[in-house]
């Protein structure tokens, strides 16, 4: 027996050598699955679900991209309405921005005003007035309106063609429908010109100017002239401060106006040369991102007129013209004519600005009676005769104890000049926050040039027409300088403050920057060879001259110019763009870097960034920081009122970085592997639980004993009936589940 015992013992330690280490086979295994595992599945799955409905959320409204620029704004298309007009017209328009009142014809030909539930439904509307809303546009803007009216039938036009069969349709047009003056204005057809819009329909567009009988300022209208079906309309947006640009208000409704039921009219960027509102993000926020570096110029130059030894008495004179800061400590690009004024400015300028002084100018230098009035009527000789004076010596014409100051509008408070000031009396403004006196660091111009050019010589121009300021700034907005090479085709947009004539030095309105899109329509040499232009068909007028010239990125390419020639109004429909090249040149000789850094400027694209992307807390903290390191910024305050407007509105976007929402879903990754291990690893122990209870293992204190060689007669046998009745006294009880092992 004791051998035996040995024996088993040794197979026993054998086996535990021999055998995988077993696993436990606990009370839980019983079930199939555990419910605290498939809870932590479906949270985990959950959570996924729930993140990638936020990361859509968020990409979603970024997308809709809710949140437009100040300057330009496009309108919601959920609060979109439609006049519709049996007569031919049909206009859409935003009813946060505009009211709209309307007259229909009824059976009988009488006009009667639409009821307002009425103007949505398809009816004989013959004339239709949007008037924008207060609290959505600028307060000069607030007495404007846009107004669309149309004959309700074709035989007026029928009889005018009949009557001048050369007529075009818009001469009969504008026949039909004229734009008259009033009891308390006069009125003044500025420029005129042709244009096709939509399908192919000719209109004709005419500038007006309104000048009050009694008190009161200037005020301008824009008419497009046509027909559409036979009929006679008038397109006119009027009450407008500025003869330059149309407002951005106005953008959408031109644009969602159709003739003919087909013909779209062409937007604000054909009629205006205005950017279009459907663009991409980037094109979108141009303006706004470059406006508040672009800045206004004054220049004021006062002395003693001295000709040929005779002195004329104090003369005061000036101009003015628009910049664009180059580097954050104040350096300012603008064009030499803007800041240059000489005793030969003034001279050439008393002459020209009267026909009989200037006759008398040639009479007194020798000219016959037949010769002055040759002269007199060609523009060209006119410009041959100036440029001699140019040639005359600096001691012949020159300024006696002359005083310049170049002042700089930096925000929106213009150069204000009392009723009982002189324009001497500006010499010793004293600068403020806004207002900033400036010095001529360098120019490369001559005003012999522009009457060279104007005389038909093909000599051509000898100097670039660029100049270089100095401001004392810290952390100013800046333009960065382009260093690719713009091409024909390229998209270009305008900027700075346009007026209607060089010699309005000061008003009382506030500063706005107007912004004018178009194309580069051809890259030429200058003429002479001197430098590279860039002809577009962005419009502009006096004052933009020295305004910079961007492309889609925001990046300066060229000075904004010279006009068409002949053209006395300054709204020319061709504008040259000097090159760039020819200011960094400048600035070469003088050893200035223009590397268009700005903490301000980078703070500013952050939050325009943001902003565009309805991140609207984050967006107000960048505009806090151009707040505090830039008090003069012309943009700034708008945007941090928007945001707060967006904010209380609950409209922002919270911003997560790309690292957290990747360990975000990489935690909710790992937890759903987690999960379904444990419950692969369950379900294969509730497996091998079914296993054992199919064919349970013999308990070792079961097994049968070794067979023995005895002489013993055998045990007696119980009945098979009583086996299961009477168990053996020695028998061990049945094990527990615990206490069942199956090898892993």
């Amino acid at each position: 027996m004791a051998k035996i015992k040995k024996r088993r013992r040794a197979d026993n330690s054998r086996d535990l050598v021999s055998r995988p280490r077993p696993t436990r086979i606990k009370a839980k295994h019983t079930k199939p699955y555990r419910r605290r595992h498939l809870l932590l599945l479906g949270l985990a799955l959950l959570y996924l679900l729930l993140l990638t409905f936020q990361i859509g959320v968020m990409v979603g409204r970024g997308r809709q991209q809710s949140a437009e620029p100040i300057i330009q704004q496009i309108t919601p298309k959920d609060t979109q309405k439609t006049v519709t007009s049996t007569l031919g017209v049909r206009a859409t328009y935003d009813t946060t921005l505009f009211t709209v009142s309307a007259t229909a014809l009824d059976d009988k030909g009488a006009g009667h005003a639409v009821a307002s539930q009425d103007l949505h439904t398809s009816q004989d509307i013959n004339y239709v007035v949007f008037k924008p809303r207060p609290t959505a546009i600028s307060a000069p803007l607030v007495a404007s309106q846009l107004s669309v009216q149309i004959l309700p039938d074709t035989a007026p036009v029928t009889e005018a063609q009949r009557a001048s069969p050369n007529a075009s349709t818009a001469d009969i047009a504008q026949k039909l429908l004229p734009v008259t003056a009033s009891a308390d204005f006069d009125i003044t057809a500025l420029s005129h010109s042709t244009e096709v819009i939509g399908d192919g329909t000719s209109v004709r567009k005419t500038m007006y100017q309104f000048t009050p009988k009694f008190d009161g300022d200037l005020s301008y209208a824009v008419a497009w002239h046509g027909t559409t079906d036979g009929r006679a309309f008038v397109i006119k947006l009027s009450g407008l401060t500025s003869s330059s640009a149309a407002p951005e208000e106005y953008t959408s409704l031109l644009d969602a106006l159709v003739l003919n039921s087909s013909a779209k009219v062409r937007g604000v960027s054909n009629l205006w040369g205005n950017a279009s509102a459907a663009q991409s993000l980037s094109e979108k926020y141009v303006p706004d991102l470059v406006s508040p570096a672009v800045v206004k110029i004054y220049n004021i130059v006062c002395g003693e007129l001295v000709i040929s030894d005779k002195n004329y008495g104090y003369a005061c004179d000036g101009a003015t013209g628009s910049g664009f800061i180059l580097t954050q400590d104040g350096y300012i690009a603008t064009n030499g004519h803007v800041v240059v004024l000489t005793a030969k400015d003034i001279m050439v300028k008393l002459l020209t600005a009267d026909p009989e002084t200037f006759a008398q100018f040639l009479q007194l230098n020798g000219y016959s009676d037949e010769q002055v009035r040759d002269i007199s009527q060609d523009s060209q000789k006119v410009a041959s005769v100036i440029t001699k004076i140019y040639d005359l010596p600096d001691k012949t014409v020159h300024l006696k104890q002359s005083s310049q100051i170049v002042l700089v509008a930096l925000g929106e408070e213009p150069l204000r000049l009392a009723k009982d000031q002189k324009l001497q009396d500006l010499l010793k403004y004293r600068e403020t926050d806004e207002m900033k006196t400036a010095r001529v660091v360098d120019y490369d111009y001559d005003a012999k040039d522009l009457w060279v050019a104007q005389s038909g010589s093909a000599d051509g121009f000898a100097y670039s027409d660029v100049a270089l300021l100095k401001v004392e700034l810290r952390d100013a907005p800046t333009i960065a300088v382009t260093k690719d090479p713009t091409n024909q085709s390229e998209k270009v947009t305008v900027l700075g403050f346009p007026g209607d004539a060089e010699n309005v030095l000061v008003d009382n309105s506030t500063l706005d920057v107007s912004v004018t899109s178009g194309t580069v329509s051809a890259v030429k040499e200058a003429a002479g060879g001197n430098g590279k232009l860039y002809q577009s068909d962005a419009d502009a007028s006096h004052g933009n001259s020295g305004g910079p010239a961007v492309n889609d990125s925001g990046e300066v390419f060229g000075l904004l110019t010279y006009r068409l020639s002949g053209d006395t109004q300054g709204n020319a429909a061709k504008s040259y763009i000097r090159d760039i090249n020819d200011l960094t040149d400048l600035a070469d000789e003088r050893a200035i870097t223009l590397d268009g850094s700005s903490t301000t400027q980078e703070a500013w694209r952050r939050g325009l960034d943001l902003y565009s992307h309805n991140h609207f807390k984050a967006a107000q903290e960048e505009f806090k920081t151009v707040e505090k390191s830039y008090a003069p910024h012309r943009l700034v305050d708008q945007y941090v009122a928007s945001t707060r407007k967006h904010i209380a509105a609950g409209d922002d976007v919270p911003v997560y970085s790309s690292w957290l929402v990747g360990a975000m879903a990489l935690a909710g990754v790992v937890t759903v592997i987690v999960a379904i291990v444990l419950i692969v690893r369950h379900r294969v122990r509730h497996q091998m639980y079914l296993q054992h209870h199919k064919h349970p293992a013999p308990h070792p204190s079961q097994a049968p004993a070794a067979p023995t060689q005895s002489h013993a007669a055998p045990a007696p046998q119980p009945h098979p009936a009583q086996a299961s009745l009477h168990k053996p006294a020695h028998q061990a009880p049945a094990p527990r589940i615990d206490q069942i092992h199956a090898p892993k």
